[in-house]
């Protein structure tokens, strides 16, 4: 827990809190099938960005194994699948596509989850965690019943999350 003086008004104090979930035994662990939806946008382009998107995911791809399964999908100045599902053992493929992803471009995601929701095909019954990773800029929202349409898509309709994160 740290306090500090507010730098853009004097009168407050800002708070940060350090949380840590317990940990997971590897063998304990659920299987991964995760689908990532990037926002590689002109916007991005900041060290703490995109270059921090890319470290703290090579750090995930570190703790994939074999059955687990990785996709990337990005959009912006380039737009569609950048990883097809991808085995978590494959790292070196992974952290290369990891590697290519650049700042560039508009903040217009349709492109991108389109592409994502030709990939994920019609593979009903297959549980998909989809994680959409993005800064907040104002063009990269994705409507509700677009949500709906990728999750049925991905697979089972409880399960599919959408998580929106600042890079």
């Amino acid at each position: 827990l740290e306090v500090a003086a507010c730098p853009w008004n004097l009168k407050n104090r800002l708070v940060r809190v350090g949380l840590k979930g317990r940990e997971m035994a590897a063998d304990k662990r659920p299987l991964s099938n995760l689908v990532f939806l990037l926002d590689v946008s002109g916007s991005m382009d900041s060290p703490d960005k995109l270059p921090l998107l890319v470290s703290s995911l090579k750090l995930m791809v570190d703790r994939l194994g074999e059955n687990d399964r990785i996709a990337i999908a990005v959009y912006a100045g380039a737009a569609g699948v950048l990883l097809p599902s991808t085995s978590g053992d494959k790292k070196t493929v992974i952290m290369e596509a990891l590697d290519s992803l650049a700042a560039g471009g508009s903040t217009f995601c349709t492109p991108g989850f389109n592409a994502l929701l030709a990939d994920l095909g019609e593979s009903v019954g297959e549980r998909r965690d989809v994680v959409h990773l993005k800064d907040f800029a104002r063009w990269s929202y994705i409507s509700s019943e677009d949500w709906t349409e990728l999750c049925r898509r991905s697979a089972d309709f409880r399960r599919c999350r959408k998580s929106v994160r600042h890079a």
